[in-house]
């Protein structure tokens, strides 16, 4: 029988994944990404975990683990080639270099979100690796969530963070935003739950602060049609895919508010075969500075399509009970896959990877990969 789009496209997200299995763990990709950034890697730990390579998850949480500050704190990229030259093609390499400030606002702010993503890809990977003695990640993780109580605020406990501080680093965002609440909510409810089920000894501090940071976020940052981006000195609108998804999939939107997402997403977001990133554009006067010098503003706003909408969105609605519209979701994406045979960074309008004078679309990218194996083994298994 001819193998059908989407176990084509699995096919390609595994090989994918799997290239940028690097010697201390997963690099986000091959060409200009070719360092070890975490965000990146959680999404690619979690879908390695799925398809049983469980060696390189570990080696990965290790080296985060022998990296991470006495503070508690994650670095959120290890540099092991210089970036300028990266970008060119040209690979230099320089000694592995932990990074815990955002390189994008000269060093100012603290990236935060590293953090949550070491919490959960760690605790995933503790479920699937019993045999391996605990005690190095189970302190690590306690200390990386003793971290993340410094940045929630007692009065709402919801996490503040300063400008590029977190998951979309292209856009001028502060205060609290919605990706970095969804994620912290998630790692303290999953060590919670962790801890129940292993009978081990749960901080005072984190009982049930996963659930009120949730709860934060209901009260906080849902419109009445989807959960708004940021909260500064005032609310700002903008529909994040990704964080909106990921709520509906982590059980943090409740089953009205997640109808009501799928609802906006589906008339608003859903551009076949893919889906935009964010509602509506974000201004130009919001993009990072460097992106803009370099004419690539465009990078982050919301007029490219990104992989990984697509992968959460069908997640999201399988996680609701619509399987042959999710489904119908994740082949538009394995279509696009196929056609170019690679699951690349981000695509133009036209539905073609980035390919510019002064940029390409990463390929191969671990993240993409991950989310589309993720949502795969979610829909199919």
């Amino acid at each position: 029988m001819e193998e059908s789009t989407i176990e084509k496209a699995l096919a390609i997200a595994k090989s994918d994944l799997r290239s940028c299995y690097d010697k201390y763990g997963l690099v986000a990709g091959r060409n200009q990404y070719e360092d070890y950034w975490t965000r990146d890697a959680a999404m690619g730990c979690l879908a390695a975990l799925e398809i049983g390579d469980i060696d390189i998850c570990q080696k990965h949480l290790s080296f985060l683990i022998s990296l991470q500050r006495k503070d508690g704190l994650i670095p959120f990229l290890i540099r092991q080639y210089l970036t300028f030259f990266s970008f060119m093609g040209i690979k230099i390499a320089t000694p592995l270099a932990a990074k815990f400030r955002s390189h994008k606002f000269y060093y100012l702010t603290e990236v935060i979100d590293s953090n949550p993503f070491f919490v959960i890809t760690g605790i995933n990977f503790l479920r699937k690796f019993e045999n391996v003695p605990p005690e190095k990640y189970i302190t690590s993780i306690e200390k990386a969530l003793r971290w993340c109580l410094r940045k929630i605020d007692p009065k709402d406990f919801l996490a503040k963070e300063g400008y590029l501080a977190g998951w979309n680093d292209g856009i001028y965002k502060k205060g609290k935003t919605l990706m970095t609440n969804v994620l912290f909510s998630k790692a303290f409810s999953d060590w919670e739950k962790f801890c129940l089920e292993y009978n081990l000894d749960l901080r005072t501090e984190f009982i049930h602060l996963g659930d009120k940071i949730k709860q934060s976020i209901h009260n906080e940052f849902f419109n009445g049609n989807y959960f708004i981006d940021w909260i500064d000195r005032q609310k700002h609108d903008y529909f994040d895919s990704n964080a909106n998804f990921l709520a509906i999939i982590w059980d943090i939107a409740e089953q009205s508010e997640a109808e009501k997402i799928l609802a906006f997403a589906l008339e608003k977001l859903k551009d076949s075969p893919l889906v935009k990133t964010v509602h509506p554009r974000y201004p130009d006067s919001r993009v990072e500075f460097f992106d803009r010098l370099f004419f690539v503003k465009d990078y982050i706003t919301g007029k490219l399509y990104w992989t990984e909408p697509s992968s959460f969105f069908s997640m999201a609605l399988k996680k609701m009970g619509r399987l042959a519209k999710a489904r119908e979701v994740l082949n538009d994406l394995a279509e696009v896959i196929v056609s170019h045979n690679g699951v690349y960074e981000l695509y133009e309008k036209d539905k073609r990877p980035v390919n510019r004078w002064n940029y390409k679309a990463e390929y191969p990218f671990a993240r993409g990969a991950g989310s589309f194996i993720l949502a795969y083994k979610y829909l199919y298994s």
